[in-house]
């Protein structure tokens, strides 16, 4: 069935898989902007038992015409290929069921089929992959012919040539399912609005979709420190709230601006990274150019010269963006620092604030990126032990914690700490405060031998070196002597 959106053609037919597989008019294709084929073990073999089961009960009736098995609805975008030219059909919503259908396919003939033998970008394809191939291989789906399995199954196939449509029906379909991560939905979205002259553009693609999957857990990175760094600031107490699906798009799509001309290029604003240029521009895969006089960078994106507040440009500006604090919450809290104050920071964060309550946990570290994100490591081990100072006295203050804790912290205290470390001019301002907060010896008066909150303080003793007995109401002087530097002892004249 042949019909429009607007002016622009979309082809609707119901197909078998071996009709979509093998006899498409175009070789079915995979872009960058794809996420990965992420079917585990689970969602295979409940596959398979579905398909066992559909076996069992219908075709093997004699006699008796047995439904399809309907697998849904597979959106497919007709264009050309960025590396052959040639006319593909790109999968926009569908990947996941037809790289299944196609590792069932190799498993039962041995061969791929005809059209549909995408390149897959991310290890963990390839991975899940190689998982799927083993479960079916143990099934019973091994040995049913190719044409009686394949013959009946089948989609609804919906082919349009415009890509704004595409995912039109993608982001309407995606909105009435189950709806992808939001760092998936931002991926894409970011990636379509790279644009420029074609070799140069499929440069940029095949790039930024690469470094992307390289950064690991993206959703984490972004509900975790990215929203709630440039979303939890002031007293509002409507406007300090936890991340959602919608907030992640809201503050990563919908509000970022148009990219610059220049698709390589986005612009900078000034902060204490940045007095001198006003422009950053991509130089090959691990190079970068700042303008106006142009200063080369090394290849470490955590010193990409971004803050975390700024706002975001589509395309480039985004995944640069992304990159950039990837690469520095790595650098705080996973990499093997060679800066001493790193080394310091990282041993007292592992010996002490790993085991708190998860959501001080959180806001600690959130803390902490926008810290080094201001100051790089300055000071960094002074803010740390005082920073747990303060979070430490709602640890010692609370039999429990609870998820709306740090929320309820940054809006109810006379100031707002992440807006104090990010209007903050020196790292001094944000450490005397931290030094000063007021009401914190009530707090630890309360101190206890039992449950979470003793064990908080039996890491805080081992870490300061002080015997069992000891109290934490002078746990002030502890992080003064641990912060003050020893002086060596003058040896006795001859």
């Amino acid at each position: 069935m042949s019909n429009s959106y607007g002016a622009e053609p979309v082809v609707v037919t119901r197909q078998s898989v071996t009709t979509l597989l093998n006899k498409a008019q175009h070789p079915l294709a995979i872009d960058r902007y794809q996420r990965p084929y992420v079917w585990g073990v689970d969602k295979v073999e409940q596959f398979i038992a579905d398909l066992e089961e559909y076996l069992v009960t219908s075709i093997t009736k004699a006699g008796q015409t047995p439904p399809d098995y309907y697998m849904g609805t597979v959106l497919l975008h007709k264009a050309a290929s960025h590396d052959s030219g040639e006319d593909c059909l790109f999968i926009i919503d569908g990947q996941q069921r037809l790289t299944t259908l196609s590792v069932l396919y190799h498993c039962i003939t041995h061969d791929l089929p005809t059209q549909c033998n995408p390149v897959y970008f991310s290890p963990e394809s390839e991975r899940n992959i190689r998982l799927a191939q083993q479960c079916f291989a143990h099934s019973k789906l091994k040995d049913i012919a190719t044409t009686m399995l394949f013959s009946r199954i089948s989609l609804t196939v919906i082919t349009v040539e415009s890509e704004d449509l595409a995912f039109t029906f993608f982001d309407t379909q995606n909105s009435r399912g189950v709806p992808l991560e939001a760092c998936h939905l931002l991926k894409a979205y970011h990636l379509r609005a790279i644009t420029g002259e074609e070799s140069a553009r499929t440069a940029l693609l095949e790039r930024c979709a690469q470094r992307w999957e390289q950064q690991g857990n993206t959703q984490h990175l972004f509900e975790r420190f990215l929203w709630r760094a440039r979303l939890w600031k002031g007293q509002n107490s409507k406007a300090l709230k936890y991340e959602s699906h919608d907030a992640l798009l809201a503050e990563f799509e919908k509000n970022t601006l148009e990219p610059l001309s220049d698709a390589a290029s986005v612009p900078l604003y000034g902060h204490q990274g940045n007095r001198l240029a006003s422009q950053l521009s991509l130089q090959g895969e691990a190079s970068f150019n700042l303008s106006l006089a142009p200063i080369s960078l090394a290849p470490d994106s955590a010193d990409l010269p971004f803050v975390l507040r700024q706002p975001i440009n589509r395309g480039v500006g985004f995944f640069l963006y992304a990159e950039k604090y990837a690469a520095l919450v790595n650098r705080l809290f996973k990499d093997d620092p060679s800066d001493a104050q790193l080394c310091a920071f990282q041993g007292f964060y592992n010996d002490v604030v790993k085991d708190l309550s998860i959501y001080l946990r959180e806001l600690y570290q959130l803390a902490c990126v926008v810290y080094l994100d201001k100051f790089g490591s300055q000071q960094l081990l002074n803010f740390a032990l005082w920073l747990d100072h303060v979070l430490g006295a709602i640890r010692i203050d609370h039999y429990s914690i609870y998820k709306q804790t740090p929320i309820v912290f940054l809006r109810d205290e006379e100031h707002n700490l992440l807006d104090i470390i990010a209007q903050a001019f020196r790292s001094e301002e944000v450490i005397r405060y931290l030094e000063n907060y007021p009401g914190l010896a009530a707090a630890y008066a309360k101190e206890t031998n039992d449950g979470v909150r003793g064990r908080y303080k039996q890491r805080l003793l081992c870490y300061y070196g002080q015997s069992e007995g000891s109290s934490l109401k002078d746990k002030q002087a502890w992080i003064r002597a641990r912060l003050t530097p020893t002086k060596p002892t003058q040896g006795a004249t001859a």
